[in-house]
C-alpha cells in the first residue's frame, strides 16, 4: 500500500479566535532537537465479500484521514508498535533545520529505524539518543461486510492492511552526536537488546534504560505475560563499565531525567502491596498495568529510590476532582522534565491508545525521602496526603481518558494546515524545559484516540463527516509563555490551545520529543547538576547487630522502609521450616505487626529495631539462631 512521507497564562479572559492573533508576543525559540516520523495520509480503499438476497459480491469503500491508527511510544508501546521511519532533527532557533540521524530517506521498504529520545549534553554540543530498529509493517483494521454494505446478510471478519508503517523493533541502540560537526558515534551494542532512553549523568557518566539482563519480570496479578525487565543502568560515554544499579528490578524503568540536586527521575511500577492496582477499571477487578507508572527518585548508583508521585495515589477525591485544579484520575505518569524554577512536569495519558498524549501535571518535588506532603498540610487542602504539593493541571482542555479529546471550547481556532476549523481541543506531552522558565511541549490535534467505540470504517466517516479537513491526530511541537508561581489550588495554566506558541507543525509529519539544545546553565543557572556521593555500607547501620553478624532479607521484589521507636510485638505463624527461623512481615501505615516463627518454640517474641523492613511477596529473614533481634 502507498505512504506519503514527505505562552504560560492563567486564563485570558478575552476570546481569542484566530491562531495567528492567539500569542500577544512571540518569545524566541530556543535551538532544538526533536523527532520526525511521517504521518498516515492518504485516500485508500477497503473492500468485503457482501452477500444480499443470496447474491455475493464485492462492495468497496473509500476512505481518507488514515492516521487513525497511528500510534507513538508510551507504556504500552514501550520499544516498538509505533509510527516509524523516524529521523532526529536539529533545528535552529532561526528556524533552519538539519538531520542528524536519517531513517526516513534510507527506508527501502523492509527493515526500517526509529531515531527517538534525545537527551542534551550539558554544554549543549552533544546529543545522546535511541535508534529502535526492525521490520516496519503496516497496521490493520477490523471490518466485517455490514461495515462496506449495512445490508449484507452475512457475517465474518476480515483484517486490510492499512497505509502507514508501524516499527516492529527488534532491537535498539544508542548514539552520540556532536551538535556543531554531526560527528556520530555508535555506543556497544549487543544484537536483539533494548538500550534506550539515555540521559546525560553528573561526574560524566551516561544512564539508560536496558534489558541487556536478560531478567523476565514478575507476572503481577491478573498478567498473563512476563516480558523482560527494563531496568535503569550507566556507563561510561564510550560504553564500558556498565553496571545496574537497579538490577532486582522486575518492572519497567523508563526514560530517566537528571534532576537538579543530583538525583535521577524514572518512571515505572512497583509490585509492592499490590499498589499497581491501586485505582482499578472498576470495582473488582485489577485495571491495567500500563496505565500504573508512576515516579521514583534515585541516585544515579541506584541509592535512596523513593517514591515521588503517584504510588499511592488512588482516584481523586469529590474535592480535588472539582476544585479549581480539575484533577483526574491518575493514569501513566510517563515522559516528564523539570522546569527551571525545580518544578516537575509529567505527561498522564491512557496506555497504547492515545498516542502517549493527554494532560500534563505539574507539582513541587516533595523533600527527599517523603512522598506526598504531610497529613497537616494536606487537610486544610482536602486533598491526599500523597498528593504532591501545589500540583496543577497545565492544559485544562486535555483529557488523560481513553475517549476523543474534547471539543474545542470557544473560541473556535483554526491553523494554517487545515482547511476548516479544529473540531477537537486535543490532547498534549511530552514536556521539556526551555529557556526563561518556559516548556516545550507537543500538541495532538483531533481526537487522538484510537478508541473510538464503533468499527474503523464507521469511526473514519463519521470523523470525515463531522470534522471536515481535520485530522485523526497530527502532533507538533509548541511552546508556552513563562509559568506562574506555584499555588496551591490553582486552575489548569492553559485554558485554550491558542495560548501555545507555534514551534514546528507539518501536516505531513508527526514532530515530538523535543528537548531544548541549550546549555545547562541556561536552563538551571549552574553548570550541571549536583553530584551525588555515592552510596556506603559500613555494616553499622543496625547498632543493635554485633560486627559480623549473619543477617540478610532475600527474594525481595520492592523494599520499603518504616521507622519505629518502639518495640515490635510478633505473633507466632505457620512455619514454613522444621529447623530454621522465620519471618514473614506485613507492614501497613496503621498497623506494623512483624509475624515470626520457631516451630521449636510456641511463644511471642519481641523485636526490638529501629527499623523495620516490608517486603512485597515471600522472602526469608536470615538470622542469628537463637537472637531475638530480627
Amino acid at each position: 500500500m502507498n505512504r506519503t512521507f514527505w505562552h504560560h497564562a492563567r486564563s485570558l479572559g478575552v476570546a481569542l479566535a484566530v491562531f495567528a492573533q492567539s500569542v500577544p508576543a512571540h518569545a524566541q525559540v530556543p535551538p532544538l532537537v526533536y523527532s520526525r516520523c511521517p504521518r498516515s495520509e492518504s485516500t485508500f480503499t477497503l473492500s468485503a465479500e457482501v452477500t444480499k438476497a443470496g447474491v455475493t459480491s464485492t462492495k468497496s469503500v473509500t476512505l481518507t484521514a488514515s492516521d487513525l491508527y497511528d500510534a507513538l511510544p508510551d507504556t504500552g508501546r514501550q520499544t516498538g508498535g509505533f509510527v516509524a521511519p523516524c529521523d532526529l532533527i536539529f533545528r535552529e532557533a532561526d528556524g533552519g533545520e538539519r538531520t542528524l540521524y536519517d531513517c526516513i530517506s534510507n527506508f527501502d521498504g523492509g527493515v526500517g529505524c526509529a531515531a527517538l529520545d534525545p537527551a542534551v549534553s550539558f554544554d549543549a554540543k552533544r546529543i545522546a539518543f535511541s535508534v529502535f530498529r526492525g521490520p516496519l509493517g503496516h497496521p490493520f483494521a477490523a471490518v466485517s461486510p455490514r461495515d462496506v454494505d449495512p445490508a449484507a446478510e452475512n457475517a465474518g471478519t476480515n483484517f486490510p492492511l492499512l497505509p502507514g508503517w508501524e516499527l516492529g523493533s527488534t532491537e535498539a541502540q544508542l548514539y552520540i552526536v556532536e551538535v556543531a560537526t554531526g560527528k556520530l558515534t555508535a555506543l556497544p551494542h549487543q544484537a536483539g537488546v533494548f538500550d534506550f532512553g539515555p540521559v546525560w549523568l553528573a561526574g560524566g557518566r551516561l544512564g539508560f534504560s536496558t534489558d541487556r539482563s536478560n531478567t523476565y519480570g514478575a507476572m503481577p496479578v491478573c498478567a498473563n505475560t512476563n516480558p523482560k525487565a527494563i531496568q535503569y543502568s550507566s556507563m561510561n560515554l564510550d560504553g564500558t563499565d556498565v553496571v545496574r544499579p537497579t538490577a532486582h528490578g522486575l518492572a519497567s524503568e523508563l526514560h530517566p531525567i537528571p534532576l537538579v540536586d543530583g538525583r535521577v527521575l524514572i518512571s515505572s511500577w512497583q509490585l509492592f502491596g499490590m499498589l499497581a492496582y491501586g485505582h482499578p477499571n472498576a470495582v473488582g477487578s485489577c485495571g491495567t498495568l500500563h496505565n500504573k507508572f508512576h515516579l521514583y527518585a534515585l541516585n544515579p548508583d541506584g541509592s535512596r529510590q523513593m517514591a515521588v508521585y503517584g504510588q499511592h495515589l488512588d482516584d481523586p477525591t469529590y474535592e480535588e476532582y472539582n476544585s479549581p485544579m480539575r484533577i483526574g484520575t491518575h493514569m501513566s505518569a510517563h515522559f516528564m522534565t523539570q522546569s527551571s524554577d525545580r518544578r516537575i512536569w509529567v505527561g498522564e495519558y491512557y496506555r497504547s491508545n492515545n498516542l502517549g498524549l493527554g494532560v500534563i501535571t505539574g507539582f513541587e518535588l516533595p523533600p527527599d525521602g517523603q512522598e506526598g506532603q504531610t497529613p497537616a498540610e494536606a487537610a486544610p487542602l482536602k486533598v491526599s496526603a500523597y498528593r504532591v504539593p501545589n500540583q496543577v493541571n497545565l492544559a485544562g482542555f486535555g483529557t488523560s481518558a481513553d475517549q476523543a479529546s474534547a471539543t474545542m471550547p470557544m473560541p473556535a481556532m483554526s491553523v494554517p494546515t487545515y482547511a476548516d476549523p479544529l473540531h477537537y481541543a486535543g490532547k498534549v506531552g511530552h514536556p521539556a524545559a526551555a529557556p526563561g522558565n518556559r516548556l516545550l511541549l507537543t500538541w495532538g490535534k483531533g481526537m487522538c484516540t484510537q478508541n473510538v467505540g464503533t468499527s474503523f470504517i464507521s469511526a473514519m466517516q463519521t470523523l470525515k463527516a463531522t470534522t471536515r479537513d481535520n485530522p485523526a491526530c497530527d502532533t507538533g511541537i509548541y511552546l508556552t509563555a513563562p509559568l506562574p508561581s506555584a499555588m496551591a489550588n490553582s486552575a489548569p495554566v492553559l485554558s485554550h490551545p491558542s495560548q501555545l506558541q507555534l514551534v514546528v507543525d507539518r501536516r505531513e509529519y508527526h514532530e515530538f520529543f523535543a528537548r531544548a539544545v541549550v546549555p545547562y546553565r541556561e536552563l538551571y543557572g549552574v553548570e550541571a547538576p549536583v553530584v551525588a556521593p555515592p552510596a556506603a555500607s559500613t555494616g553499622r547501620l543496625e547498632p543493635e547487630l554485633p560486627s559480623g553478624a549473619p543477617f540478610g532479607l532475600l527474594g525481595s521484589a520492592s523494599l520499603v522502609r518504616f521507622d519505629s521507636k518502639r518495640p515490635i510485638r510478633c505473633r507466632m505463624w505457620a512455619p514454613t521450616s522444621s529447623t530454621t527461623p522465620t519471618m514473614n512481615c506485613v507492614v501497613s501505615e496503621f498497623s506494623r505487626c512483624c509475624r515470626t516463627e520457631d516451630k521449636n518454640t510456641d511463644r511471642f517474641r519481641s523485636l526490638r529495631s529501629e527499623s523495620v523492613w516490608a517486603l512485597s511477596a515471600s522472602f526469608l529473614c536470615v538470622k542469628r539462631v537463637g537472637s531475638s533481634t530480627g
